[in-house]
Parts: C-alpha cells; sequence; structure tokens
C-alpha cells in the first residue's frame, strides 16, 4: 500500500443496496484515508451491488474511476448504461405464461378431483409456478461485466480462462437482485 509494509491483512466487505452511494462513500473514504488505496487491499466481499463495487476495486479499478464510470457516464471511456439494469425479461415472461394452462388443469383437478388434496387454497398455490423469477432479464448486465472483467490484467474469478469462451455460468460473487 504506496510503500509501506502493514501486519495482517486488510480487507472490505460491501452490501447493497445502492452501488451509487456505496462508490461516493468510498472516494470519501480513500481521500480521509490518505494513503490507503482501497484498490491494495488482500479481502474483498461484496454481497448485491456490493459485489460489484468489491469486484471492481479487486480488478484494480478505484473508486474516484468508478465514480466517472456508473456517475459521470458520458465522459468515461467505457460508461455504464442504466438501461442495462432495465431491461424486461419477456422471455421469462413468455416462458411462465405458456405453463399456465397445465398448471390451472393441475390445481383445479387437485381441488375437483376424485381425491381432493388439501383446500382452495393449498390446490391453487401450483399456480405460483407460474409467476416470472423476475421482472427484468440480466443477460445484458452479465454480457457487459464478461466483457469488462475479461480485459487485460483483470479477472472474471477464480476459474482459470473464465473468459476463454462465453458461457452460460453466472458470475462469480454476482448475485444480481433488482
Amino acid at each position: 500500500m504506496n510503500g509501506r509494509r502493514r501486519k495482517g491483512k486488510l480487507g472490505i466487505a460491501l452490501a447493497g443496496p445502492s452501488a451509487l452511494y456505496e462508490i461516493g462513500a468510498l472516494v470519501a473514504l480513500e481521500k480521509a484515508l490518505g494513503g490507503v488505496s482501497l484498490t491494495d487491499l488482500d479481502v474483498y466481499v461484496g454481497v448485491s451491488s456490493g459485489a460489484f463495487v468489491a469486484a471492481g476495486l479487486a480488478n484494480g479499478i478505484s473508486p474516484r474511476e468508478m465514480h466517472a464510470m456508473f456517475i459521470l457516464e458520458r465522459s468515461h471511456h467505457d460508461p455504464f448504461e442504466p438501461d442495462l439494469l432495465l431491461r424486461p425479461a419477456f422471455g421469462e415472461f413468455a416462458r411462465r405464461l405458456m405453463r399456465m394452462p397445465e398448471l390451472m388443469q393441475a390445481a383445479a383437478f387437485a381441488y375437483f378431483g376424485a381425491s381432493p388434496m388439501g383446500g382452495l387454497v393449498e390446490s391453487f398455490m401450483r399456480l405460483t409456478r407460474g409467476l416470472p423469477n423476475g421482472l427484468f432479464d440480466n443477460d445484458a448486465i452479465a454480457s457487459y461485466l464478461a466483457r469488462f472483467f475479461c480485459q487485460p490484467g483483470r479477472t472474471r474469478g477464480a476459474r482459470p480462462n473464465s473468459c476463454a469462451a462465453p458461457s452460460r455460468q453466472p458470475l462469480p460473487a454476482l448475485g444480481l437482485a433488482f
């Protein structure tokens, strides 16, 4: 850390729900700590949007650069476009909607059938399988992060060659919950 040796290990744990707030706080923290670089820590842990920020720090992206990327947007060479987070999951909606006739039939049979299984509520709880897992499609943000973290000098995770070929595997340490 800027030429000074330290005893023990130093880490940071970041949580959601607001990466923008966290980035601003980290810019102020790094300035207040004077001489401590948050990109030179030993351990990075992040949950939800904190995982995005922790992954950036672990890859040597300073809080100031993240500020330029996520908040100042257009002036950065690789700005983050917030609309990546707001793409509806139309495919998920369609898949779930296609299952509704089958689920309605199973629910009705469970309630009205020869040997009823539970009451009205229990029988029709089967319809919850027709609800989508989420409102937004995370494929666009996953592609952006894969491209971003697969740049030379960065890592997408602990797996060797994790950037070698595209895959449908989730990005490590990124729980996308919006």
